[in-house]
């Protein structure tokens, strides 16, 4: 069988049939209770009674756990009974439902993961939910449309994360995770017209001075080179640029290598961009 929302495959798991892919629930293996009029039992039709105003029950996520917050071992009474509240906290929900609420999930779990203010958060997750309304990255796995939506809201807000960060931390299960993400972001992007602003030297700084272990004084000093020197490049290669000439100087063991992974560019683009401005620096530019 194949998920009508993300075209995974579907397998059985503990009386139910759940997607692969976005986790979604597509029914019981076996029917346990009739279907009946929706406003007797649940919303489409199996399980107790929906909420009566909301139209939905339970609608915390109560996970299977086998201990307390003191990580005590749970009684087997008490296992039992969680277990059969996520069955029932799935089963009152639509469809429709089950896959914003799972939607929201993945975003919040990669949100978390990196740091992300709560702003960008609720913004990717808006981004998200209206690519799927819209069926804009149809087929696309729940772990892809959340990582795209989350780059996409922090590029709008003017906040940079390298997007083999959110790749490293998003858990895709698809080969070449980076072209999937890459491809989704450039979908999202052209389908929902958001524009984007230009990325600058400066709003990579913060996270290539994480990568390098930079302290306050240091990032400081490649602030004020990436005054002095000329844009010419892309945003990428200037702040490469600006780390090796305040390296050399300073006598940080940075070598274009280090540097080249820590922006996202290439020892052979650090190193044609320095040739363009070695007559005005006094240092040697090797590897």
């Amino acid at each position: 069988m194949i998920c009508p929302e993300c075209a995974a495959s579907i397998v059985p798991v503990r009386g139910e049939l759940v997607c692969q892919g976005c986790e979604l629930v597509t029914g019981p293996v076996i029917e346990s209770f009739p279907r009946t009029n929706p406003e007797i039992t649940g919303i489409d039709g199996y399980g107790p009674p929906a909420g009566p105003n909301t139209g939905t029950s339970l609608i915390t996520y109560i996970s299977d756990s086998n201990r307390d917050a003191r990580g005590a071992a749970l009684p087997e009474a008490v296992r039992n009974r969680f277990s059969h509240l996520s069955t029932l906290n799935v089963r009152v929900l639509g469809r429709r439902d089950r896959s914003a609420k799972r939607l929201n999930r993945a975003v919040s779990d990669l949100c978390l993961r990196l740091s992300v203010p709560s702003e960008v958060q609720r913004r990717a997750f808006y981004i998200a939910k209206i690519a799927r309304e819209q069926d804009v990255v149809r087929g696309t796995e729940f772990s892809v449309l959340s990582a795209a939506a989350l780059l996409l809201a922090a590029r709008e807000a003017k906040m940079w994360l390298d997007s083999r960060d959110i790749v490293a931390v998003a858990g895709i299960s698809r080969s070449r995770p980076q072209k999937q993400v890459d491809r989704a972001y450039t979908r999202l992007k052209r389908a929902l017209g958001i524009r984007i602003a230009p990325v600058t030297p400066e709003s990579m700084l913060p996270a290539a001075a994480t990568r390098l272990g930079l302290s306050p004084i240091e990032v400081r000093l490649v602030e004020r080179e990436l005054q002095r020197i000329e844009r010419r490049k892309t945003a990428r290669v200037d702040l490469a640029t600006a780390l090796l000439i305040v390296a050399r100087r300073v006598g940080w063991p940075l070598t274009m290598a280090i540097l080249s992974s820590a922006c996202g560019t290439s020892d052979v683009s650090i190193r044609n961009r320095i040739a363009e401005l070695a007559p005005q620096f006094r240092f040697k530019v090797g590897r």
